[in-house]
């Protein structure tokens, strides 16, 4: 889709060890994620997924055999999408790096409802013609509002996740 060569990489980590895994396809990575889940006795176990939530990736979760589990669309992914999608929806660096850094810090303290309404009053401000920003397309911030909305489920407190380690593995 963007003239990438994709790769699949995955890190499970236990209290004993750190198990790699990596395919050129999507399929060819998770049999090996289920052969390590498999061979660690892991439906006893609790499952935490960063990643950058995407479809597949969810529906491989919601299918997992482990009681305990949790998906988290990881800190990287999200601030390297949203702020892609506000470079493809704002004209200049000056505005872009207004949405951004609003955004972003909504997003960052987990304010996941703040952020899209947030970018509805941008669309709103746009429709009406009282908009001062560049705005280069409005299916733009359409796309970055849709793109949040699918992924909130996934979406986590950031800060509090960062300030305290342990909530890492501790479901919020």
């Amino acid at each position: 889709k963007r003239d990438k060569i994709v790769h699949y990489n995955g890190a499970i980590k236990t209290a004993e060890q750190t198990y790699y895994c990596s395919g050129s396809t999507a399929a060819q990575m998770l049999y090996q994620v289920a052969s390590v889940l498999a061979s660690v006795n892991s439906y006893d176990k609790r499952l935490l997924v960063l990643s950058d939530a995407a479809t597949w990736i969810n529906n491989w979760i919601n299918g997992c055999g482990i009681k305990d589990k949790e998906a988290i669309l990881c800190w990287y992914h999200l601030r390297e999408r949203c702020r892609e999608l506000v470079g493809e929806a704002f004209c200049n660096k000056e505005d872009r790096d207004e949405v951004r850094k609003k955004l972003l810090k909504y997003l960052w303290r987990g304010n996941s409802d703040k952020a899209i309404a947030y970018l509805k009053k941008l669309i709103t401000d746009a429709e009406d013609g009282i908009s001062k920003l560049g705005i280069k397309s409005l299916s733009g911030i359409e796309a970055i509002k849709n793109y949040l909305i699918k992924r909130r489920a996934y979406l986590a407190d950031y800060q509090a996740r960062y300030k305290n380690i342990g909530l890492w593995t501790k479901k919020v």
